[in-house]
């Protein structure tokens, strides 16, 4: 029983006792009030009698005064004598019982004045649990409307813990599913990397520094760019040399493949891009205008162009087709990398490091304004790639970090590090997996360190003392068999 039920009760029970108490009293004052209405019917009949006595006398001294009578007279005194005695004590009777009524009369009155009070107070009592009881009756209303609204809640709760039950099976379902995914891709990449370390080729590539890799699209063969001013093409399945291409003044710096392979784009220290045509080994563009060592070079996807990047602060957009400069934009500081996401975007790293600008060659840039900057931290930029889908940018940092943007979004989706992962060369650049589930980057011990970009764990690091110096460049065949990398010590690693 519930508490305010509980009070209810007891305040009905002490008003049902305080009705009998008081009909008790009720009872007693009436026959008092009987006995007082009997003595004063017999109080009435005092006077009668008095008249009568007084009669009597003067009859008697009447009867005394006649001689002949005296006999008579005596018999009679004496019988009205005997009379007159039983008046007398009726009449004591009488007064004694009128003051014991009277007495009575005002214990009763007491009582009546204490009946009367304490009815009052009864009374009171009464509306006060008749309003008592009223309020608890507006309580209990509201209670059960509230009891009411809480089933309807409750019902709603039920409904809703069902829904979420419901969900949370479906989510454990999900979740066991993407570990059973999650679980076969490591599986995979377990296998994968167990067979780069089983295959792995190095090769002494050049007689000075390694600075660049690169695949072509078919994934048969890489390119290398040299400190000894030469750019090599070789057979990845073979390891043999497929074209030795020179031209460079000074060493070159940066290279890669078109997206048909017939053509390989070279930047050099000497200020000049080249251009060779991979079956004949001849250069067929040298495209000049820089004053400062060239840092990046890419072909532009969907049209026949170039963009380059240098130390002179410059980076400069290419028509192919006609082998002039179709603009430059000034920069605050040399650039690093660059890398082409479509017909019109450039993304740009620097040496100043915090931000990675974006630029439209559409617009007008003369005035060195990107059309948006995305701010990392105060560290040089060494190194952009790009994922295979364009959804994903790879930045290289000199803080030893490497940073994953979403290209949609441009904002930094995850921080890769590892206590072996050591950044020192000013264009150290890693690579993503075709699928973008991994990426790799070369350290500063020789190691290539390979993270999952999805979970930002290390999957592997690839040692073997394979590279004797800090790897300069990685590159990802597209059809993902081979991993290739380069170091300052003229070695090429190719991991199968």
């Amino acid at each position: 029983m519930a508490d305010w039920e509980q009070r209810i009760l007891n305040q009905v029970t002490k008003r049902v006792a305080m009705t009998e108490s008081l009909r008790g009293f009720v009872d007693k004052y009436t026959a008092n009030l009987q006995a007082l209405v009997r003595f004063r019917e017999q109080a009435s009949e005092v006077p009668t009698l008095r008249a009568t006595s007084v009669a009597l006398q003067a009859r008697l001294e009447t009867l005394q005064s006649n001689p002949e009578s005296n006999a008579l007279v005596k018999a009679k005194l004496e019988e009205a004598e005997k009379q007159r005695e039983e008046v007398r004590t009726e009449v004591t009777g009488l007064y004694r019982e009128k003051a014991n009524l009277a007495q009575r009369t005002l214990d009763l009155s007491q009582q009546l004045d204490q009946t009367r009070k304490e009815s009052a107070e009864r009374l009171q009592a009464k509306e006060q649990l008749e309003k008592t009881n009223h309020d608890l009756e507006v309580q209990l209303g509201v209670m059960k409307e509230h009891h009411s609204q809480l089933q309807v809640e409750l019902v709603k709760a039920d409904e809703t813990i069902r829904q979420l039950r419901s969900e949370n099976q479906r989510a454990i379902t999900e979740l066991l599913a993407a570990k059973s995914r999650e679980a076969e891709q490591m599986n995979m990449a377990k296998d994968l990397y167990d067979s780069l370390m089983r295959r792995m080729r190095k090769e002494t590539a050049h007689e000075g520094e390694v600075n660049a890799i690169a695949f072509n699209m078919t994934g048969n063969q890489i390119v290398t760019a040299s400190s000894d001013r030469k750019v090599k093409v070789w057979d990845v399945e073979t390891g043999a040399t497929v074209v030795t291409l020179t031209g460079c003044d000074k060493g070159a710096s940066t290279c890669c493949f078109s997206d048909n392979g017939e053509f390989v784009m070279a930047g050099s220290a000497d200020n000049a891009t080249r251009v060779w045509h991979v079956g004949r080994a001849r250069v067929v563009q040298c495209l000049t205008g820089h004053s400062n060592k060239i840092t990046a070079a890419e072909y532009m996807r969907e049209r026949a162009g170039a963009v380059t990047g240098s130390k002179d602060r410059t980076i400069k957009v290419w028509d192919l087709n006609k082998g002039f400069c179709q603009r430059t934009i000034f920069c605050p500081s040399s650039c690093h990398s660059l890398i082409t996401s479509n017909a019109s975007m450039v993304f740009s790293g620097h040496f100043d490091g915090p931000d990675l600008r974006i630029w439209d060659i559409r617009t007008d840039m003369g005035s060195g304004d990107p059309i948006q900057d995305i701010e990392l931290q105060p560290q040089v930029i060494t190194g952009l790639t790009q994922s295979a889908d364009g959804t994903m940018l790879m930045a290289v940092t000199r803080d030893n970090s490497i940073k994953l943007l979403d290209t949609r979004t441009f904002a930094v989706t995850r921080t890769l590090r590892h206590e072996r992962f050591h950044v020192t060369l000013e264009w150290c650049r890693g690579a993503f997996s075709p699928d973008g589930q991994y990426c790799a980057c070369g350290s500063m011990d020789g190691s290539v360190l390979v993270w999952n970009t999805l979970t930002g764990a290390v999957e592997r690091i690839l040692d073997e003392r394979a590279h004797r110096g800090p790897v300069a460049c990685c590159a990802w065949s597209p059809i993902g068999e081979t991993l290739a990398s380069c170091d300052k010590e003229r070695m090429v690693v190719t991991w199968k």
